[in-house]
């Protein structure tokens, strides 16, 4: 993966930012970690993903686990509050997301649909594979399958935008969407393969999600 700009992990200078008012989520973290360094209060960057609380999997270590950049501030032992949370050494962290929308989104009809044919190594078989999935929102739908046929994998998915312009009040469900739909395309697929030799299953992992 790219560390670099846009999807990867390097931000933008912080004066740059503040300079042209605009920056994605770690572009803007890292100039409120710079406004709270001025002041005297120590802050870290934090990824995560934005969407399904289920997605990371810590026995499966990659930086493509995540989505989105927020911040956390040590707070003192006293402070109780639903963003506040324990991390071990660390302490108590106050966790906040600095990146508040405050325009419209604005969507442009699109659609597209798409198959994914994949042959299965030899003497491999499908363990796991993520459900179907189906959204519909008054902007847009998207649908996706995985099944097994004839020592094949296929993967198809089918998405609908409107034209639609979203109110800065219900961006979340506009996140949400596309949230849901970029984990069920990064969806990983867990592979059994069975040694001549031996007797019983050994697991194996398809070593990163298919891209389409």
């Amino acid at each position: 993966m790219g560390v670099g700009r846009g999807g990867g992990y390097q931000s933008s200078p912080a004066r740059e930012t503040l300079k042209q008012a605009y920056g994605d989520c770690k572009d803007k973290v890292n100039l409120m970690r710079s406004l709270l360094a001025a002041v005297g209060v120590e802050s870290y960057p934090v990824a995560i993903f934005s969407g399904n609380r289920r997605y990371v999997r810590p026995d499966w270590p990659s930086p493509q686990q995540f989505n989105h950049v927020i911040i956390a501030v040590r707070s003192s032992g006293e402070l109780e509050a639903p963003a506040v949370a324990s991390a071990g050494d660390w302490g108590k962290l106050l966790l906040f997301d600095p990146t508040e929308r405050r325009y419209s989104v604005v969507l442009e009809a699109d659609s597209f649909q798409e198959t994914v044919e994949v042959d299965l190594p030899l003497g491999f078989s499908v363990d796991e594979m993520p459900e179907p999935v189906a959204l519909a929102t008054p902007f847009g739908r998207y649908r996706a399958d995985w099944r097994v046929e004839a020592g094949k994998l296929f993967f198809k998915r089918h998405l609908e935008l409107d034209n639609a312009v979203v109110p800065p009040e219900d961006y979340a469900s506009v996140k949400e969407f596309f949230d849901e739909m970029i984990a069920d395309d990064q969806a990983p697929v867990v592979l059994m393969r069975r040694w001549a030799h031996l007797s019983h299953w050994k697991e194996g992992i398809l070593g990163s999600p298919i891209r389409v």
